[in-house]
């Protein structure tokens, strides 16, 4: 098998893997609180990495990752995680998993508005058919955009 057949099989299996992970999510959810499936998924998460580091004989938690920009950047990941593990409970499936899809084109579109990156215009193409196509999935509507029912003053 090539390293590029490899690499592929690798990234499908990921995908699959992550979709069932929201589908999980979703469905754990109606039981437990989302800070208890995050809990879990993390201490799941942080004992499979650390058994494969000591495994390969490096350390769990090498020292450079502990800086400030790592840290920093650990806080973002955590923000986002949780936030989107809130989306997959309280949106359907589809449309919170769109969106996440889609957030690769507006990273570029925000680091060419924002600090000025140059995008070719096939790029631009590709960009709008991106979001396009995220729109033709998620068919927004007024009727979306209502408060949550959770929030404690809807009931």
């Amino acid at each position: 098998m090539t390293p590029n057949l490899r690499g592929s099989a690798f990234m499908v299996a990921s995908m699959a893997a992550f979709a069932l992970e929201d589908a999980l999510i979703k469905q754990a959810a109606s039981g437990i609180a989302v800070g208890q499936i995050m809990l879990f998924i993390g201490l799941f998460g942080l004992s499979a990495f650390s058994l494969q580091s000591l495994g390969a004989g490096a350390a769990p938690l090498p020292r450079a990752l502990i800086t400030r920009v790592m840290v920093i950047r650990s806080g973002f990941e955590i923000f986002g995680r949780v936030f989107y593990a809130l989306a997959i409970t309280m949106t359907p499936l589809t449309s919170a998993s769109a969106i996440l899809q889609a957030t690769p084109l507006l990273v570029v579109l925000g680091a060419a508005l924002i600090f000025r990156e140059t995008v070719c215009p096939k790029r631009w193409a590709l960009i709008l058919l991106g979001l396009l196509g995220v729109m033709l999935i998620i068919r927004p509507s007024t009727q979306d955009f209502t408060p949550c029912r959770c929030w404690p003053w809807r009931g």
